[in-house]
């Protein structure tokens, strides 16, 4: 089995993956992952057997495919046993991305990973989804915070 998460998404949730794994296991999948729009773009984790990579592999090699190794699988449930994992894990309605893809990215980042750490210690990484969405909340939702400036980013 293999759980795959970008590199560029500082803030997966351990037991979100450890869900997707239980539904895996207990459903028999070859695939599950989060319901497409319906997650905060950075947090999206996958988990899917070998099995299914290989004949996916052989089922389709373009270039796209090679790439971004599990498209084709999401594109074709019906020749996988695959499912989705239908929670809802964007409360804030696609405003808010959790990846760092830009220097923009980076600093938004770079500010929720610091409330975390006031919040759980430098050395604790055992934070939730709902820890993040908390911060977020507390950052740029607050009233008194509400159309403030952080680190140069101007949020709703």
């Amino acid at each position: 089995i293999i759980i795959r998460v970008c590199g560029d998404s500082p803030f997966i949730d351990v037991r979100k993956a450890e869900q997707l794994l239980a539904h895996l296991y207990d459903r028999d999948l070859e695939y599950i992952g989060f319901k497409q729009n319906q997650y905060v773009k950075g947090l999206d984790t996958e988990a899917i057997r070998l099995s299914a990579l290989q004949r996916s592999l052989k089922l389709n090699q373009h270039p796209d495919n090679l790439e971004h190794v599990t498209h084709y699988i999401r594109r074709n449930f019906q020749i996988f046993k695959a499912d989705w994992l239908d929670i809802d894990l964007d409360p804030f309605g696609g405003r808010f991305s959790l990846t760092v893809d830009t220097a923009k990215d980076l600093e938004f980042c770079q500010q929720v990973a610091y409330a975390l750490s006031r919040q759980f210690g430098d050395e604790n990484f055992e934070f939730t989804t709902n820890d993040v969405f908390y911060v977020i909340q507390k950052l740029f939702y607050a009233p008194e915070e509400k159309g403030k400036e952080h680190a140069g980013l101007s949020l709703p």
